[in-house]
């Protein structure tokens, strides 16, 4: 379980001064892990932080906007975090061989950064030099402290969150339910073929934006796909279920997001071994 109170003491031992540069997903409009950690992150800082919050936001900006306001915040902050893709960590990277490096602060999402880093010398020589990355799992910041990377623990977390009972319903039947990106490394098939096979004993509900996947239900009665939720939706309807399955095999998980809507919304999870699942 995220420990919300623990939250607060990390992130102010992170900043003073700061510009945020992150992917916010075309002004909330993408969902997604990176995205809503971005979100939760800037809003928390916003929300809590005396000092002026400069936020960079890559999905709305242009290549020159990105460059300009790069500039700006190395010459007005004392702090530069950075939540940022494989793409943004690699182009930080080479751009700060100017210097700088300890102005930064790195904010990973997902499990990725040790792969990346390991690939590609310039990125670690960069993790090296910064001020502190802050990883959601043990098993990522000792991989990073072993490599020399200045790494520090920050779970995934949710701003708002107040757990809640999950809701009765009459029905015999299993009422299972299928929230992330519907995508085939996500484990939206192996999901519909375990639930398939117990047609007699359960249905499946699928949410989530489609990903380079199409899904073809028309003779599979117990499965539906109903789109995806907003924020406001998610906590309430997961917690309509009995089960949530979650048989990822994505190279980036580290700590999804789905775990800790599924903990707060009071239901059972199912996870595939992978990755730092079972620490969770």
């Amino acid at each position: 379980m995220v420990d919300n109170g623990t939250v607060s003491e990390r992130i102010y031992e992170i900043v003073l001064l700061i510009s945020v540069i992150c992917n916010l997903g075309e002004n909330h409009k993408i969902v997604g892990g990176q995205f809503v950690r971005s979100q939760n992150i800037c809003e928390y800082l916003i929300s809590n932080m005396s000092e002026s919050v400069n936020i960079v936001d890559i999905s709305s900006c242009t290549r020159y906007q990105l460059f300009s306001g790069f500039l700006k915040s190395l010459a007005s902050s004392r702090r530069i975090v950075i939540i940022p893709g494989p793409n943004l960590l690699r182009l930080v990277a080479w751009i700060s061989v100017i210097g700088f490096a300890r102005k930064f602060v790195i904010v990973a999402v997902g499990g990725w950064i040790p792969e990346v880093a390991r690939d590609d010398k310039r990125v670690l020589d960069f993790l090296r030099k910064v001020n502190s990355v802050w990883v959601q799992t043990a098993g990522l910041q000792s991989s990073l402290k072993t490599a020399g990377v200045r790494a520090n623990l920050l779970l995934n977390f949710k701003n708002g969150l107040v757990p809640i009972r999950p809701s009765r319903h009459d029905s015999p039947r299993l009422k299972v339910v299928f929230f992330s990106r519907v995508s085939e490394q996500k484990g939206i098939f192996e999901a519909i073929e375990a639930v398939s096979h117990l047609a007699e004993l359960c249905d499946l509900d699928i949410y989530g934006p489609l990903h380079e996947c199409s899904l073809d239900l028309q003779n599979i009665k117990n499965v539906r796909y109903l789109g995806v939720l907003s924020s406001d939706e998610i906590q309430l309807r997961l917690s309509s279920y009995d089960l949530l399955l979650f048989p990822t095999y994505y190279p980036g998980e580290g700590f999804p997001g789905v775990l800790i809507d599924a903990f707060f919304s009071g239901i059972t999870v199912i996870a595939s071994n992978w990755k730092f699942n079972i620490k969770h």
